[in-house]
């Protein structure tokens, strides 16, 4: 009985191959009909504001839409990069991101938290450069500002060899150049070192 029974199954393998090669391809054509649809109705009445400007921005350049990065470093802290858009390089060898953020949430608790309006991230992920309106805060107390930043992702180092200033825990404090960087002397600590000029104005607590 077994041996009649098996050509029946193949005849039922064959016929459900062949449904499939059919069914399938309908498929995947009905879905792309679906948005087509949806497509064709952007621009009328009750659309949202800004839904024409970003059909008009993708159809010019590819993106990606609210990118998440995370990861480890080699000294134990974890690190998150996001950004509103990133695009592909154009002409250069780093992807272009708009409104980037990343923070650095080290195994003593220490976080750092970095923004600005405009990023570019290289292609071996392996340093992300912050330009324009650059914010640099820390959970020690330190909230500072700086024209343009670089930030490695394999290890917890941020620095910039253009001024930088802010408030910190003891006043303010400027310089023409800054590093944030694991202490060699205190594992799991930073220091956060200033140079080129450096003034600062102590304010006492109470």
């Amino acid at each position: 009985h077994c041996l009649m029974a098996a050509p029946k199954d193949d005849d039922l393998h064959t016929r459900l191959v062949t449904w499939l090669k059919i069914a399938l391809p309908l498929i995947a054509l009905a879905f792309l009909a679906t948005l087509f649809l949806f497509s064709n109705r952007i621009g009328g009445e009750g659309e949202l504001p800004y839904a024409k400007i970003d059909v008009e921005e993708l159809a010019r350049q590819q993106r990606i839409t609210a990118p998440d990065y995370s990861g480890t470093t080699t000294d134990g802290a974890s690190i998150t990069l996001r950004a509103r858009t990133a695009r592909p390089p154009q002409g250069s060898e780093q992807a272009l991101m708009d409104q980037p953020a990343a923070t650095y949430l080290a195994k003593d608790g220490t976080v750092i938290e970095l923004r600005a309006e405009e990023g570019r991230m290289a292609l071996d992920g392996a340093s992300v450069t912050l330009d324009k309106g650059v914010e640099i805060t820390t959970s020690a107390g330190y909230r500072l500002t700086a024209s343009d930043l670089t930030a490695l992702t394999m290890r917890t180092e941020v620095s910039t060899d253009n001024p930088v200033h802010g408030e910190t825990p003891f006043g303010t404090i400027a310089g023409g150049a800054m590093i944030l960087k694991p202490d060699a002397a205190k594992p799991d600590s930073y220091v956060l070192v200033f140079k080129k000029g450096v003034r600062m104005i102590y304010q006492p607590g109470p």
